[in-house]
């Protein structure tokens, strides 16, 4: 037996999918595999499910024990995090760009402010 890891992500399922699919089209899947008593040196293959693991010898568990098995919501769920947590720092960024901003604005306000000040000054330095 040997276990073939896939990407952990929505790619990397499409690909498992396909692996499945084309040992099936070739008559090679899990049910074959099953109904097939003879030991030939065919290969067989199919995405190990919850039924693999619960109905499997032990040395099978722990082969299935050794890679990351997730359900697909359990993928949905940690993408979900990860877009919570992705959004989260974007909207920490843009509040600390958006507090620099007003603070140079603030700065500018004063610039401008003391510049105009010192226009007039001078204006009325040259008017005398």
């Amino acid at each position: 037996m040997r276990v073939v890891e896939f990407e952990k992500n929505w790619i990397g399922f499409y690909s498992a999918i396909s692996f499945e699919k084309s040992f099936e089209l070739r008559y090679h899947g899990k049910t074959e595999s099953i109904e097939s008593k003879k030991c030939d040196s065919s290969m067989y293959a199919w995405l190990a499910r919850e039924d693999d693991y619960h109905n499997s010898d032990n040395y099978v568990k722990m082969q299935l024990h050794l890679v990351d098995l997730k359900t697909v919501s359990e993928l949905e769920h940690e993408e979900e995090q990860k877009k919570n947590t992705l959004v989260d720092d974007l909207t920490l960024r843009i509040d600390e760009k958006n507090k620099a901003l007003q603070s140079s604005r603030e700065q500018l306000m004063e610039v401008t402010y003391s510049l105009n000040q010192l226009k007039s000054a001078h204006e009325r330095k040259d008017r005398a």
